[in-house]
């Protein structure tokens, strides 16, 4: 199998938290969730990323953001090795991933998002022996998802494979949202090439463009992509001040 890389991007500015807000950022936010030591909100990423066999991580952040290495250091801490790209404002996700590009070259990548608490911690690592069997260019770990507002939304056939994703739909009768992508080079190049021609005007997404807009157009391309359901899977987005509330809570 080839060598997995994680990707987190981390190049955002927290506004759904709240214009003005101060402290950390909130990708090592400490979650106290009544256990015995805090959990910084991306431990649960960098713990998929160990399990699953990562050989590096390569976080990509912006300008000012220097909190955020100052605190991950080498990656020691969570049992991985860390790597640093320093980017400047993107249009999205999608652009903040694709400059991930000429590091990962030909190695598997599997993505994942520093803000989001994931469990079970071993769900990539089962993504993993699932992208193994079928083969295909991009496999998704799917989780229930309770906000498809603020989601990307899957559906997949009786086979496990990706019909089409709606994104942030105001409704929707799919029930599945994705916690983990886990892909080949022939991806990477999809994603580079698609972030290359993207025209806002032709797009009229209305929106920041999403992983979500790339996936699809990689399925009107005839890219393969499979995905994994994972019933007990659970994952909360502390990006909004209500989420983060919730998860201090739990």
């Amino acid at each position: 199998m080839r060598e997995i890389w994680g990707i987190v991007p981390a190049a955002g500015r927290a506004k759904r938290l709240g214009r003005g807000r101060r402290g950390p950022s909130k990708e090592i936010l400490a979650i106290d969730a009544g256990g015995a030591v805090p959990r910084l909100a991306c431990q649960d990423l960098f713990d998929n990323f160990r399990l699953a066999g990562a050989t590096r991580t390569l976080v990509l952040l912006r300008r000012g953001k220097w909190d955020v290495p100052a605190r991950l250091g080498d990656g020691g801490e969570f049992g991985l090795q860390f790597a640093f790209r320093v980017l400047e404002p993107t249009r999205g996700v999608p652009f903040t991933v694709a400059a991930a590009a000429p590091f990962v070259e030909d190695r598997l990548v599997a993505l994942g998002f520093p803000d989001i608490l994931v469990q079970p911690r071993d769900l990539l690592a089962r993504l993993v022996r699932h992208r193994e069997a079928s083969q295909t260019d991009v496999a998704l770990a799917l989780a229930p998802c309770d906000r498809p507002q603020a989601s990307d939304l899957v559906e997949v056939d009786a086979r496990g494979r990706v019909r089409r994703l709606e994104i942030k739909p105001e409704r929707t009768d799919l029930h599945w949202t994705w916690a983990f992508a886990l892909w080949t080079p022939r991806f990477t190049r999809f994603l580079e090439r698609w972030c290359s021609e993207f025209n806002p005007r032709s797009a009229r997404l209305g929106r920041e463009p999403q992983m979500g807009d790339v996936l699809n157009a990689a399925l009107a391309a005839d890219l393969a992509v499979s995905a994994q359901t994972f019933p007990e899977a659970r994952l909360l987005d502390i990006g909004t001040p209500e989420t983060l509330a919730a998860a201090q809570k739990k």
